[in-house]
């Protein structure tokens, strides 16, 4: 029996996961994004049905929630979508704002959902840790953003899907990525 993955998100990098795993037939794929994709590997994936599209922004609980017999078939969640900020003086309030309401609530509008999944991958972000001059990233190091809402964000997110995961006695993945680039 086909599996049921979600990818959250239409970006670079839930793109390149989609046309990674649309030829394994071992998989139905769902895109959970609040805009149709712009890219033409999406767009032509929706078209022909090989990628399920439900369109809903995460901030809106009603919204997702209209995709409730969907996303309670899911197996697999791979949480891609997040507030990035445009620029670091964005304005401190809607910097908070935003961060809180797309990265953390969409989380948890999320999770009410998918009551059926079984693992869970998350892309965090080196944003987690003290900001650095230079050095290498290590898992080991202690997580502290101190000057961005982003990083913040992040990391509550990446504690709310590990207590989640504990209760639901699930895997977990947390991904924290640091630059993303290529084909």
């Amino acid at each position: 029996m086909k599996k049921n993955i979600l990818i959250t998100g239409s970006g670079f990098l839930a793109t390149a996961v989609i046309k990674k795993l649309s030829s394994d037939p071992r998989y139905n794929l769902f895109i959970l994004t609040r805009s149709m994709p712009q890219d033409p590997f999406l767009s032509e994936s929706i078209q022909s049905g090989a990628v399920r599209l439900l369109l809903a922004d995460l901030t809106d609980r009603e919204k997702v929630s209209a995709y409730t017999e969907e996303l309670a078939s899911i197996n697999y969640l791979i949480h891609l979508a997040s507030y990035i900020p445009q620029s670091p003086a964005e304005d401190f309030f809607h910097s908070a704002r935003e961060n809180f309401n797309n990265n953390i609530l969409g989380t948890v509008n999320l999770l009410e959902l998918v009551k059926n999944v079984q693992y869970i991958c998350f892309s965090s972000s080196v944003s987690v840790y003290p900001q650095q001059t230079s050095g290498t990233f290590t898992e080991e190091m202690p997580t502290g953003p101190q000057t961005n809402f982003y990083g913040l964000s992040k990391l509550v997110v990446e504690n709310l899907l590990v207590n989640y995961a504990n209760i639901h006695h699930l895997p977990v993945t947390l991904l924290r990525v640091t630059q993303l680039y290529g084909p």
